[in-house]
């Protein structure tokens, strides 16, 4: 399919039920933004907070969100990543 002039962008989506530390979710994201045009969602921190993650090129911008009640969901818009490394990268930072 002729992308028409405009870049390959892969759109990644990790959806979890599973939990990741403030100082881990830091480290995952640093991992996935480098080649990353879009960061959205909501993840849920293993101290029961969620973090609302939004992140346009090389701003990021993560805030503390209240009543959200369901899985961890990251869309990623990005050149290199695959859904599979997008979760195997995960992996490594959540909490067990």
């Amino acid at each position: 399919q002729d992308s028409e002039g405009r870049p390959d962008i892969k759109t990644s989506v990790l959806r979890t039920n599973d939990r990741v530390s403030e100082e881990n979710l830091q480290a995952f994201l640093s991992e996935i933004k480098p080649g990353s045009i879009r960061i959205k969602g909501y993840l849920n921190l293993d101290n029961g907070k969620v973090m609302a993650v939004q992140s346009v090129y090389e701003q990021m911008e993560l805030k503390p969100i209240k009543n959200y009640q369901g899985p961890s969901e990251l869309i990623l818009f990005n050149d290199e990543l695959t859904v599979k490394e997008l979760r195997n990268i995960f992996k490594k930072y959540k909490s067990s």
